[in-house]
C-alpha cells in the first residue's frame, strides 16, 4: 500500500466529525470553516512531508501487528548490488564492511574514479560498479574487482571487449536495469569461461544491445560426430531476475517463451538477415535454415493480421556439424559477498 494513502486516509477519517456534526454544537459557519480549512493545510503539508522522507521505516509498509523486518534496500541502490546484512544492533551495512573476510580474487574499490586498477584495461577482470554500494555513502559509485582465473586465464579475445562494455554500462548508468543487465551478463560469461575453458565468444554486450540474445559461445563438442563444436546460446539475468513469457495473442505460441527453440530461431534470422556472422555460422553449422511461407514471405508474415513478422526455421540434419545448446544464467551474491551464478536453464535443442 502506498503511503501516500495510508496518510491520506487516516487523516480524512479524522475530519468527519468536524464535517457531519450540527451547526449549533460546532459555532458559526466561518468557524467551522476556518477549522477545516487548518486541518486540511495540516493534512496536505503532513503528507508532503512524510512521501519526501529519504528514509522510510518498514514499519509504515507493514500492519502494526506485524513483526519489524530489517530494511534491505536503499533508494537508488541496485538490487543487483552485493548483499546488506544485519548487525547485533540491527543496522545494515554492507557485507564487506561486517566481520566475514573478503572472498578470494575480490577487491572493493571505494571511488571507480580515483582506482589505478580499476582503469588499468590490461588487467582482465570483472569490474562491477554501483551506487550507493556502502549504505552509509548514498550517491557515490564503488566498485567490485574480480580477478577470477577463469576470466584471467581465459583465451577468449572477445572477453574482454565484452566486460569492458560492461563496465562503461555500469559506470554511465543510463537506464534504470543498467546495473542488473551487466551484472546478469558478467555472471554468464563467468559460468561458461568457469566450465568451458577454452570457449570463444562470438556475440556479446560490445557488440549487441537492446532485446534478443544476450551471449553466444563456441566450445569444443564432447561429441566426434560434431566436429564443428558446440554452440552455446545464453540468456544473462542479473540478481533475482527471470525468464519471460509474453501472453500476447499477435506473437506466435512457439515464440512467446524466452530461450525456447522457436524464440532462439527468430532472434537468429533476425541476426542472420542483418548479416551478423555469428548467426550466419551458427545457422550454417546447426544445420538451420530460414523457412519461409508459400509465397516467400517470412514464416509468421504479418502474424495476426499486424505489421510485424517473426521467423522460423527448417532443421536439416544431414548436414549438421554442430550442437545447439541453450544456457540461462542468474547472477547470485553469497551473504559474504562472493560473486557467483546459478544455472537456471541448460538443454540442448540440436
Amino acid at each position: 500500500m502506498c503511503l501516500k494513502h495510508v496518510c491520506l486516509g487516516e487523516r480524512s477519517s479524522a475530519l468527519k466529525p468536524d464535517i457531519l456534526t450540527p451547526m449549533s454544537s460546532q459555532g458559526t459557519g466561518a468557524a467551522l470553516a476556518s477549522r477545516t480549512s487548518d486541518r486540511l493545510k495540516k493534512r496536505k503539508r503532513t503528507t508532503y512531508e512524510e512521501e519526501d522522507e529519504p528514509e522510510i521505516s518498514p514499519d509504515d509498509y507493514v500492519q502494526p501487528s506485524a513483526p519489524k523486518q530489517p530494511r534491505t534496500s536503499i533508494r537508488g541502490r541496485s538490487g543487483s548490488a552485493p548483499p546488506l546484512v544485519a548487525e547485533s544492533d540491527g543496522s545494515m551495512v554492507l557485507c564487506y564492511d561486517s566481520t566475514t573476510p573478503m572472498p578470494a580474487f575480490h577487491r572493493r574499490v571505494p571511488d571507480v574514479s580515483k582506482s589505478k586498477r580499476w582503469k588499468d584495461s590490461t588487467r582482465k577482470a570483472i569490474r562491477l560498479s554501483y551506487y550507493s554500494l556502502d549504505p552509509s555513502a548514498q550517491g557515490q559509485m564503488e566498485g567490485i574487482f574480480i580477478d577470477h582465473p577463469a576470466i584471467t586465464g581465459s583465451t577468449c579475445t572477445q572477453l574482454p571487449l565484452h566486460l569492458a562494455k560492461l563496465q562503461a554500462d555500469m559506470e554511465a548508468n543510463i537506464k534504470n536495469t543498467s546495473a542488473t543487465e551487466a551484472t546478469g551478463e558478467a555472471a554468464a560469461a563467468l559460468y561458461i569461461c568457469t566450465v568451458y575453458g577454452g570457449a570463444q565468444m562470438l556475440w556479446g554486450a560490445h557488440v549487441h544491445s537492446g532485446p534478443g540474445i544476450d551471449q553466444i559461445w563456441l566450445a569444443v563438442s564432447t561429441n566426434p560426430q560434431y566436429p564443428q563444436g558446440r554452440y552455446i546460446v545464453v540468456e544473462a539475468k542479473g540478481v533475482g531476475a527471470k525468464l519471460s513469457y509474453k501472453n500476447d495473442q499477435d506473437i506466435p505460441p512457439d515464440i512467446r517463451q524466452q530461450m525456447s527453440l522457436g524464440w532462439i530461431c527468430d532472434n537468429l534470422v533476425t541476426m542472420q538477415r542483418q548479416n551478423h556472422q555469428a548467426a550466419i555460422k551458427l545457422m550454417k553449422d546447426v544445420g538451420l535454415t530460414e523457412q519461409l511461407d508459400a509465397k516467400g514471405n517470412p514464416f509468421y508474415y504479418q502474424y495476426n493480421k499486424r505489421p510485424t513478422s517473426y521467423y522460423k526455421c527448417r532443421h536439416d540434419p544431414t548436414s549438421q556439424k554442430a550442437e545447439l545448446w541453450a544456457i540461462a544464467v542468474e547472477a547470485v551474491w553469497t551473504q559474504s559477498g562472493q560473486f557467483g551464478y546459478k544455472v537456471v536453464m541448460n538443454t540442448r535443442y540440436l
